[in-house]
């Protein structure tokens, strides 16, 4: 039967403490979710917490694409900003709009721009027997979602949304382990983007019910 297993080990004071949870079903189902690699942009104008103006030079997205812009804030933490409605496009700009997660930062920030891929999918939530989820993009930087609703509108609602910071290992749910899941209906979408320039790359995202 499928299984997912969560490990941690830590080192204290010269001793190792590994610490592992597991939870069990009977059906499992992935997705895997081809990335581009994120561009160098900066937030040339802050309307607000959710709207203003990315300069990223030839960056070749389009009005109906969808982006998550990332960056460092001056003491050194990760913000990410995801989901966000691109509204107006130039060659080198994009006017964003709406999305999930951090308010944007002091305008002039430099920062990652990433393109938002998503997936239409039908699975069990918590309330019709899901178990565990997970989301991975590869020990690397970005943004990844589970939405309520199966269209990507940009809007804030009852969403899982998680900032994947520098090397994460990814995201994992358990049942039983951790408190409750975001939302309790069924999962119809999700998402994902890279928030460094290295390369592409691919979210793999599952679940598991019982």
């Amino acid at each position: 039967m499928p299984t997912f297993l969560r490990s941690a080990t830590t080192n204290a004071d010269g001793d190792t403490v590994t610490q592992a949870d597991s939870v069990t079903g009977t059906e499992s189902a992935k997705v895997q979710l081809a990335l581009t690699n994120g561009k160098v942009a900066q937030l040339t104008t802050r309307t607000d917490n959710d709207t203003g103006v990315i300069t990223s030079t030839a960056h070749g997205l389009s009005a109906s694409d969808f982006v998550s812009f990332f960056w460092t804030n001056p003491d050194g933490s990760e913000g990410c900003r995801m989901n966000m409605d691109i509204t107006g496009v130039t060659t080198d700009t994009l006017t964003v709009d709406l999305g999930q997660g951090d308010n944007l930062p002091a305008n002039l920030t430099n920062g990652v721009v990433g393109l938002v891929a998503s997936r239409v999918v039908a699975w069990d939530g918590t309330a019709n027997g899901m178990i565990g989820f997970s989301a991975s993009l590869g020990n690397r930087r970005g943004s990844v979602t589970a939405q309520a609703v199966g269209t990507l509108i940009g809007l804030a609602g009852t969403d899982l949304i998680k900032h994947l910071k520098t090397q994460s290992p990814g995201y994992t749910w358990l049942s039983g382990v951790d408190g409750a899941f975001a939302f309790t209906g069924n999962i119809l979408m999700v998402t994902a983007a890279l928030g460094d320039t290295q390369a592409a790359g691919v979210a793999t995202i599952k679940r598991l019910d019982t």
